[in-house]
């Protein structure tokens, strides 16, 4: 629930501000611009620029984070300081992540420009549970298990999923074509873990409910919570190429 606050509070303060700096151009011609690209190590997006003044532009984008992307975000984080034990639970099981964001440019000519940007993002992933569990555990389990439950549990699939909310800041440069629409844009961003929540499930709940599974999920969710936010340091490379629109 307080991730969900703090998307919420992030959400109208973009805007909030988009709103002030809109009536602030509100007599400029307005530019519509729609790009696809990439956002490495990140994602692959598709995203609509609205330039609504020469100064101030607003952009929305979404994206999909998937392999082998997701190896060199994990690098990213491991150079910040996350724990290879965590990595490998993520590199194990990940599939695929879905990403959105709202941000605002600032553009200093017709070339330059920086803004800000608020990103969330869920991330879904499987793997067998006694495999995902041993590898947290580093391959001792806790005295308490029961050997049935061990034996019923294997096979099974632990699904996982993890909200993510993130803030950015980006720099970059328009190159322009002469006598046409279309145009490619280089930026270099910087994207920080805000805040996580993640739920685990192999969707039988003599597993889910026992001591275990449990103590596995809680303690994954508040580590998996305190290393994105703790290591969550993303830089990226966004390339894209632009068409406007009118």
């Amino acid at each position: 629930m307080q991730l969900f606050y703090k998307k919420g509070v992030l959400c109208w303060q973009l805007v909030l501000l988009l709103s002030v700096i809109t009536r602030i151009g509100w007599t400029q011609p307005k530019t519509p611009y729609v790009q696809l690209g990439t956002q490495f190590p990140l994602q692959y997006t598709a995203g609509f620029e609205y330039q609504f003044h020469p100064r101030f532009s607003a952009a929305v984008q979404v994206g999909l984070l998937a392999k082998p992307y997701d190896k060199y975000l994990l690098y990213c984080m491991e150079v910040a300081g996350l724990s290879k034990n965590l990595s490998h639970i993520i590199e194990k099981s990940f599939e695929k992540a879905y990403m959105g964001s709202i941000g605002i440019n600032y553009h200093f000519n017709q070339k330059y420009y920086a803004g800000v940007y608020g990103l969330a993002s869920r991330m879904y992933g499987k793997g067998p549970l006694l495999e995902l569990a041993n590898v947290y555990y580093k391959g001792k389990f806790p005295a308490n298990v029961d050997p049935a439950l061990l034996a019923i549990a294997e096979g099974l699939q632990m699904n996982w999923e993890s909200d993510l909310i993130c803030a950015g800041l980006l720099a970059g440069r328009r190159f322009l074509f002469p006598n046409s629409k279309f145009e490619f844009r280089a930026e270099i961003g910087f994207t920080k873990i805000m805040g996580s929540q993640s739920r685990y499930s192999v969707g039988y709940s003599i597993i889910d409910d026992s001591v275990l599974a449990q103590n596995l999920y809680t303690r994954m969710n508040d580590e998996f919570k305190k290393s994105y936010w703790k290591y969550g340091y993303v830089p990226s490379l966004n390339l894209y190429l632009v068409y406007r629109l009118k």
